[in-house]
């Protein structure tokens, strides 16, 4: 975990050794018709960390993050026909994990202004709730930087995101899953434990499918791990676009595929973004 950037970082070595590995495209359209399939044929996982963190700076409201969130995911599902958007568990995440999600909270602590304990900037744990979230003196970004905080932001935004793109997308050759988020949202009962579990356009068939026994708590492990669930399920699939900014998956695709190559599977591909 925590493979180093920059220009001696993984992707940049890479780059430089198998140069013939990689190939550079507008979007992710681009990206399947190169590759010569269908939306129908083709499954985009996304890293949902890093879409959130992606937003840009201009936006601090909800329902700026909404929007923002809602045209990205709209443009994901104009490259594939099935999209599942992964995130971390916090209950259920490796010691290791937490010690790096601990070294990141410390760097944001001075972000926050300080208070008088009669004011409060942002939420900075559980206890608020979905009306909270559009109140419009608001700073989410502040919000953001408080990891206890952030799960209820989470579920809110993407219940959101999924009735949105449920009342503006017409016909019904698209799916969006939410993988780790309450489907309650926002709305959950303040005190009552989270339940991150799945949420989805297609319950009936992605509930089932991505529900685990044994859960995975790191989405960066996740984006291996649903590819293999849709495969064996043979939706029709033969084309799976992993989308992350996170360097961790280069090593982790790099050994899945190795395990494919060993079992002389080559019924599908799978393409880092």
């Amino acid at each position: 975990m925590g493979l180093a950037g920059g220009p001696k970082g993984a992707k940049a070595v890479f780059k430089d050794k198998f140069a013939h590995a990689f190939r550079e495209f507008q979007n992710l359209v681009s990206v399947r018709q190169e590759v010569g399939v269908s939306r129908a044929q083709t499954l985009n996982v996304v890293d949902g960390n890093v879409l959130v963190m992606q937003c840009p700076t201009s936006i601090d409201t909800f329902d700026g993050y909404l929007e923002f969130m809602a045209g990205q995911l709209h443009r994901a599902i104009a490259a594939a026909g099935h999209v599942v958007v992964v995130f971390d568990e916090p209950e259920n995440l490796t010691l290791a994990k937490r010690a790096e999600q601990q070294k990141r909270d410390e760097r944001r602590k001075p972000l926050t202004p300080i208070c008088s304990p009669d004011l409060s900037a942002c939420p900075t744990d559980d206890n608020y709730t979905a009306k909270d979230l559009r109140w419009a003196g608001l700073n989410v970004r502040l919000l953001l930087n408080h990891r206890p905080a952030r799960s209820r932001f989470y579920d809110g935004l993407c219940s959101a995101v999924l009735a949105r793109l449920k009342e503006s997308l017409e016909g019904g050759e698209w799916s969006l899953t939410f993988d780790g988020i309450d489907p309650r949202g926002a709305d959950r009962p303040v005190g009552e434990p989270r339940r991150a579990c799945i949420l989805s356009s297609h319950p009936e068939l992605f509930v089932p499918l991505l529900t685990r026994e044994v859960s995975i708590g790191e989405g960066d492990l996740k984006l291996r791990d649903v590819p293999e669930r849709v495969r064996k399920a043979d939706l029709g699939i033969v084309l799976n676009l992993v989308t992350t900014i996170d360097t961790d998956s280069l090593a982790i695709e790099l050994i899945g595929q190795a395990a494919h190559d060993k079992a002389g599977e080559t019924d599908h591909l799978t393409l880092l973004c």
